[in-house]
């Protein structure tokens, strides 16, 4: 199992991530939607992420202080849209495709 770092820190971008720590990740994701802004980097040696963890853990990028923390195998930061969102959203595609009044099969 390759060792997983997890950080919160606002909107992340992975180039940026990768260009940062050259060679030594092997995979970045951005949780998209994530109100905490959560990156998590998969590092190549467990030796690179722990020396991330200590470097970055309580350090400022771009007004915001960064949690850098390993991932806990567990914990979801995938974004779940809530049913007003879902709504919503049916509501403007149904318009995009110009079936405004239609509400038959909102759930699929």
């Amino acid at each position: 199992m390759q060792p997983n770092w997890a950080g919160r820190e606002g909107t992340w971008r992975t180039d940026g991530i990768r260009r940062a720590s050259n060679t030594l990740v092997s995979k970045v994701t951005v949780f998209e939607r994530n109100r905490d802004g959560v990156v998590a980097v998969r590092f190549k040696a467990a030796a690179d992420a722990a020396r991330c963890v200590q470097t970055m853990n309580g350090r400022f990028f771009d007004r915001r202080r960064i949690e850098a923390f390993f991932f806990d195998g567990k914990t979801d930061y995938r974004y779940r849209e809530s049913e007003e969102e879902q709504t919503h959203r049916m509501k403007e595609w149904r318009k995009f495709l110009g079936d405004e009044g239609s509400e038959s099969d909102a759930d699929g």
